[in-house]
């Protein structure tokens, strides 16, 4: 895809463009005062906004400023929905770019959670065997 003009506009295209799918609407208010529904409209159709830019190509800083709307709009949901917080908390939120250790802890400080850090440990036990021990600890 051809990208020209800078990057906001072209981050809102992304958003324009996915709105326009068969769907709810959103009415065009602040995150603060959408109700829970709302918002989690919102943020499906920001999570297709972002993965429409991925597929295209589009650089990174159009990436990071869809991203940086869906970490919004994610926080302001944990706010207001428990079950929603829940979701991130039992990991059935499918979490935006993989699920890797930096993600899963970014979006669990977002919902306001505990994030849990896991460090792995090897020891030999001689004979040429090896335990791995996992020590996890929490921390805000």
């Amino acid at each position: 895809m051809f990208f020209f003009g800078n990057p906001e506009d072209s981050a809102r295209m992304y958003w324009d463009g996915t709105k326009g799918v068969t769907g709810p609407a959103l009415p065009e208010i602040p995150l603060d005062e959408q109700t829970e529904q709302e918002l989690r409209v919102s943020i499906t159709y920001q999570r297709m906004a972002i993965k429409r830019a991925w597929h295209d190509g589009a650089s990174e800083e159009i990436v990071n400023i869809l991203l940086e709307e869906y970490d919004n709009t994610f926080a302001h949901l944990a706010a207001v929905s428990e079950s929603f917080r829940d979701d991130v908390e039992k990991g059935r939120h499918r979490v935006i770019g993989g699920y890797t250790r930096e993600n899963l802890d970014k979006y669990r400080r977002l919902a306001g959670l505990e994030v849990i850090f896991l460090k792995q440990e090897t020891k030999d036990l001689g004979d040429g065997a090896t335990a791995y021990v996992t020590i996890s600890h929490s921390a805000n």
